[in-house]
């Protein structure tokens, strides 16, 4: 495997993000695809745009905290 791919609602922001934040340079960019990578040629970090993406979609939702009555 030479990469994972990050699903995204816009591939751009947190392309942007990790792009900052790892200072890698942008390798590919495409409407619906962006791809980062380090300059030496490793592993690279590329996000699809998926517009109806959600996050944790099949997950439930954690209980919700209670205050305890003393």
């Amino acid at each position: 495997m030479s990469a994972t791919t990050l699903d995204a609602p816009d591939a751009r922001k947190p392309a942007r993000f990790h792009k900052d934040l790892l200072g890698w340079p942008v390798r590919k960019d495409e409407p619906d695809w962006v791809g980062i990578g380090p300059s030496d040629g490793g592993a690279g970090l590329p996000f699809r745009t998926k517009p109806l993406f959600t996050l944790c979609s099949d997950v439930p939702p954690p209980p919700r905290h209670r205050k305890s009555v003393v």
